[in-house]
């Protein structure tokens, strides 16, 4: 029903377009004033259901606007007059969406969250003092899976040998930057614990992902192409 509201108050007036995985849902809009349609299909949905929009939990992604404290000032005003329950909503131009990020300036942050999440894992298991293969047993298992998803999307952040070797610093229990990636390899190579690199992970994965998942890439390129559109200033 939700989908049905959206596509006829959103999408057949070409207003935008909207996707939903679950109970993820993203829209994008032509102009910015297509918002108090947006929030009249939540409204409605949600008299019907029961179920409402945490506008807490949602973004707003600046597209056509540099997003800068004067831009959302406005907008914040604009939202208070039009819209007040979405008055809080964050506005940013990026956000999360289904475990990546979107938005302008997307390449900068979609690492940090999954960085973040491996090197507290190292954490973990440095603070568990195991034997060495058991250590590289739950580092493999543990921290680098945290980091396989986004592999398929992206290019390793700068960095990353450095954060890697860190991190085996940590999970070795050894003195901080005693061990370099030469060491690393040395002791995949010779001493048969074989913790796995996150560079040849990440030719892995992104080998894999045109094979297995992202399979018919000029069907994907045409869905792309179909849901673009121009976006003319933000209050046009």
């Amino acid at each position: 029903p939700f989908l049905w509201i959206m596509s006829k108050h959103i999408e057949q007036p070409s207003f935008g377009r909207v996707f939903d995985c679950a109970d993820d849902v993203g829209a994008a809009l032509r102009k910015f004033i297509y918002l108090i349609q947006c929030a009249k299909c939540f409204n409605m949905f949600r008299v019907v259901s029961g179920l409402a929009l945490h506008p807490t939990k949602s973004v707003i992604i600046l597209t056509s606007v540099i997003c800068n404290s004067t831009s959302v000032s406005i907008i914040r005003r604009w939202l208070r007059v039009n819209i007040p329950e979405w008055a809080g909503m964050r506005i940013d131009s990026v956000g999360e969406y289904l475990g990546t990020h979107i938005g302008p300036t997307a390449g900068s942050v979609c690492w940090n969250k999954a960085i973040g999440k491996y090197l507290s894992r190292t954490d973990e298991i440095k603070s568990l003092s195991l034997p060495a293969s058991v250590t590289v047993r739950e580092y493999n298992r543990r921290a680098v899976s945290c980091l396989s998803y986004l592999m398929q999307l992206y290019g390793l952040p700068s960095g990353t040998r450095r954060i890697e070797t860190n991190a085996m610093n940590k999970v070795f229990s050894v003195p901080t930057s005693a061990l370099d990636s030469k060491c690393v390899n040395f002791c995949r190579s010779k001493l048969g614990l074989k913790p796995i690199s996150l560079e040849n992970l990440a030719c892995a994965v992104s080998t894999r992902a045109p094979h297995k998942t992202f399979t018919d890439v000029l069907a994907l390129s045409r869905v792309l192409e179909e849901n673009c559109f121009p976006v003319p200033p933000c209050f046009c």
